[in-house]
């Protein structure tokens, strides 16, 4: 198949587009700039006007990292570099003879602001109106263009992808392993995260599924942020001592840090599970066993 990645140069679409090429498919990156260690068997596009062939799939992951102090300017980057991108590329399906058969869009758990430890499935809606969950709904809204075009369309609302190279789990192992190993704030808030194996094997498996609708790209077992320190220390041979206030989260991280760090969410993938798929990785004891 011929499949365009947006973001595919980034942390996840890497993983992503190595996949499909393993897999023997025709693999684009639509990309500002091509990167210095670009692949031979990718083709590289820099522009929404270099998209003149057809592709069967197309899958959106580009997004400004919203691991920053969330200052005016960078919201705005934040924000525009989901919305408008996803905007300006279902504009350009509506101007295709022919449109992608598939339209993967990348989501966050953040869709459904703070639970408590309420259980989510992809039916919840959302608890409360925050910066996080509407730039998620917004990022949806402007993705869920793309099935009035008759495009079968997902969206992949992700938790944190747990990587020992790149990401939160790179950070907190690394604290973990200078004897910093913390819990943030009460420690109740609900960490829904998922392997990176598991993560791109789910979406290999929503490729396959071909079904339109919402999943929820987490493990099925959340766990909060204190048992989440807990497993972590105790993994690598640490002790867990520590704790950092929210007062100091809220004044070292602002709003940044009041929103995605002292509150969470308890996701529960059930659509993945109820379409057979099969979690390697599903206890966090034996994701962190693996990663370190």
């Amino acid at each position: 198949m011929k499949i365009l990645l947006t973001g595919g140069t980034g942390f996840l679409g890497s993983y992503i587009s190595k996949e499909l090429i393993a897999k023997d498919n025709d693999v684009a990156i639509l990309t500002r700039k091509v990167p210095v260690g670009k692949i031979d068997s990718i083709k590289y596009i820099t522009s929404l006007d270099g998209i003149s062939e057809e592709f069967d799939i197309v899958i959106n992951l580009a997004g400004e990292s919203v691991d920053k102090i969330w200052n005016n300017k960078n919201k705005q980057k934040i924000y525009s570099s989901r919305i408008d991108t996803t905007r300006q590329l279902v504009e350009k399906f509506s101007k295709l003879k022919n449109k992608p058969k598939l339209f993967i869009s990348a989501s966050a758990v953040g869709y459904y602001g703070d639970s408590g430890d309420v259980p989510l499935d992809e039916k919840s809606i959302q608890s409360e109106e925050s910066f996080s969950t509407k730039l998620c709904h917004d990022w949806e809204s402007e993705a869920l263009k793309a099935s009035k075009l008759g495009i079968n369309t997902v969206i992949i609302r992700t938790g944190i992808v747990l990587d020992k190279n790149q990401g939160a789990f790179k950070k907190l192992a690394l604290n973990t392993k200078l004897f910093l190993g913390a819990k943030i704030g009460s420690g109740k808030q609900f960490m829904s995260w998922i392997h990176k194996y598991d993560y791109v094997n789910a979406v290999m498996h929503i490729i396959k599924q071909n079904t339109p609708g919402v999943y929820n790209l987490t493990s099925p077992f959340p766990e909060t942020n204190s048992n989440f320190m807990r497993i972590l220390c105790k993994k690598m041979n640490r002790p867990y001592l520590f704790s950092l206030p929210s007062w100091f989260i809220k004044l070292v991280f602002g709003e940044m840090g009041d929103n995605l760090l002292l509150k969470g969410q308890r996701v529960i993938p059930q659509k993945l599970l109820d379409s057979g798929f099969s979690f390697k990785y599903s206890k966090l004891d034996k994701a962190i066993e693996n990663l370190i």
